[in-house]
C-alpha cells in the first residue's frame, strides 16, 4: 500500500522517497495507517525527531492534531512533542502553514439534502427529492483512507432511529436499502434495535433488514438475540447478520460486552475458542469499560441500565482470557482501566482495577506511544484512587527504567493534581 510505502520512508528518515510519493499523491501525508491503524507518517516523524520530515509532511496537509482509537487526545503528534519536549518540532507543528483546504471539515461526513430532510419530518419535500431522482441511500466515498470504503443509508437510518415510520416506509418502497451501513454508525435496523421500537424493526426486517449479532448485546435484548440463535441452528442465520468475517459467536461477545449484558456475553461465550492470550480477549475487555449505554452524548445510550453489568461482563471474560492481554500498541488491562472514560466513576475504575489484578494483570506493562507504566497512566488520567490501589499492589513508582517525562511522577506533575502529587508523595516517592 501507498501510505505503508510512505511511512516506511518516514521511519527510514529517507527524506527524497517520501517527496517522490508526496509529489505523485500529497493527500498520503493525511490518511491513516490502515483501517485499523490511526497512525499517520506524521506520528512517525515525530516519534524520530525528524525535523525536515515533520516540516515535509505538513506543508503536505499532515493534521499534527489528530490522534490514535482509543486515546486520541494524548496521542496526537502534537502531544506527543509537547510530552518528550520536542520544542523544535513544537515550533513547526504550530507554524507551518498547510496548503489550500488541508483540515477542512471533510464533506463525506455531513448529511446530504436528502438526509437534513428526513431530519426535519416533512414528508412531501422528502418525496419531491426522490422524484428528483436523489439516491435513497445517498451513498458516499469515506474520506481520510487509502481504500475505497462506503457508507450509505443515512436517510433511512435518521427515520428508524426517530421512529419515522411513515417516511421509513417511502424510503424502502423507494430502494433504500435496510441495511445500509452509515460509516461508524451503523445500520437503519440497529438504530431500531436501539429504540426498542418492534414496529420499525419489522418494517424494516419486511424489506430485508436483518437484526445484526452486535447489536442484541449493545442494546441488551436477550430475546433477540435467542432469536439469531435458533436461525442459526436451522441454517438460516442470515450472513448479514454478522460482522464482516466474524462469527455468531464472535459478535455476541463484542455486543454484550460493549452494552453489559451478561446474557448475551454468555451466549458469546459458549460459542468461541480463542486461545487464552487471543488478542480479541483484549478487544472484548476494553469494550466493557466503556460503559457504552452511559456514554452521555451518546444518541443510541440507556442510562436507565444498570452500570454494575459492565464489571460482571468484565470478569466473565477475565475468566476466559485471563488478566495479561495485550492490545494494539503495547496496552495493557490496567492501561485501559486507567484511562477510563470520563463517566465511568473512580470507583468502578478501582474494581475494575482490582478484577483484573485477581485474574494476573501487569503492573509494568509499557505501552508504545506514551511510553508508560499503568500507574504512569492511572496519573495522566487523574485517577488518585487507582493510583494508590496499584502502589499498595506493588508498582513501581519510580520507574528508573522510564524517559524523565514518561515516570509517574513526571505525568502527575503536569497534571498539577494536589491529590494525585499527596498519593505519590504517601507512598515515599519524592
Amino acid at each position: 500500500m501507498t501510505v505503508a510505502r510512505l511511512i516506511e520512508g518516514v521511519v527510514r528518515n529517507d527524506l527524497a522517497a517520501v517527496m517522490e510519493l508526496l509529489q505523485v499523491k500529497p493527500e498520503l501525508a493525511g490518511l491513516d495507517s490502515s483501517a485499523g491503524d490511526e497512525r499517520r507518517a506524521l506520528h512517525f516523524a515525530v516519534l524520530g525527531r525528524s525535523a525536515e520530515m515533520v516540516r515535509v509532511l505538513m506543508e503536505h496537509g499532515a493534521d499534527p492534531n489528530q490522534g490514535v482509537y482509543p486515546y486520541r487526545r494524548v496521542t496526537t503528534p502534537m502531544a506527543i512533542a509537547l510530552d518528550r519536549g520536542y520544542n523544535e518540532l513544537v515550533e513547526i507543528l504550530q507554524s507551518t502553514v498547510p496548503p489550500v483546504g488541508a483540515g477542512t471539515s471533510d464533506p463525506e461526513f455531513n448529511d446530504g439534502e436528502l438526509s437534513h430532510a428526513v431530519s426535519t419530518g416533512n414528508i412531501d419535500e422528502i418525496r419531491s427529492l426522490l422524484d428528483a431522482g436523489l439516491d435513497p441511500d445517498e451513498r458516499r466515498r469515506v474520506g481520510g483512507l487509502e481504500d475505497d470504503v462506503y457508507s450509505w443509508g443515512r436517510p433511512l437510518q435518521i427515520a428508524a432511529g426517530a421512529g419515522m415510520h411513515a417516511i421509513a416506509e417511502l424510503l424502502l418502497q423507494r430502494g433504500a436499502d435496510p441495511n445500509g451501513h452509515v460509516y461508524a454508525a451503523g445500520t437503519p435496523v440497529h438504530k431500531a434495535v436501539g429504540r426498542r421500537d418492534r414496529r420499525m424493526v419489522e418494517l424494516l426486517v419486511r424489506h430485508g433488514g436483518v437484526v445484526l449479532a452486535e447489536s442484541t448485546g449493545y442494546f441488551r435484548s436477550p430475546g433477540l438475540a435467542r432469536e439469531l440463535v435458533a436461525l442459526d441452528e436451522a441454517g438460516r442465520l442470515p450472513r448479514q447478520s454478522l460482522s464482516p468475517g466474524s462469527t455468531l459467536g464472535a459478535d455476541f461477545v463484542e455486543g454484550g460486552a460493549s452494552g453489559g449484558c451478561p446474557e448475551v456475553l454468555r451466549m458469546g461465550l459458549e460459542r468461541v475458542d480463542w486461545p487464552h492470550c487471543d488478542p480479541r480477549w483484549h478487544k472484548a475487555l476494553h469494550s466493557s469499560m466503556a460503559f457504552w449505554n452511559h456514554i452521555p452524548w451518546l444518541e443510541d445510550a440507556h442510562p436507565e441500565f444498570a452500570r454494575d453489568t459492565y464489571l460482571e461482563c468484565f470478569q466473565m471474560i477475565l475468566a476466559r482470557s485471563g488478566g495479561r492481554t495485550v492490545g494494539g500498541l503495547g496496552r495493557t488491562v490496567l492501561h485501559d482501566v486507567a484511562a477510563m472514560r470520563t463517566w465511568v466513576t473512580d470507583a468502578e475504575v478501582e474494581a475494575f482495577a482490582a478484577a483484573a489484578l485477581s485474574a494476573g494483570a501487569s503492573l509494568d506493562g509499557r505501552d508504545e506511544i506514551l511510553r508508560s507504566t499503568p500507574l504512569a497512566w492511572a496519573c495522566q488520567w487523574g485517577r488518585a484512587g487507582l493510583v494508590r490501589l496499584l502502589l499498595e499492589r506493588g508498582a513501581d513508582g519510580i520507574d528508573t527504567a522510564a524517559d524523565e517525562w514518561a515516570k509517574p511522577l513526571a505525568r502527575a506533575r503536569k497534571s498539577g493534581s494536589a491529590v494525585l502529587l499527596a498519593a505519590l508523595r504517601e507512598h515515599g516517592i519524592y
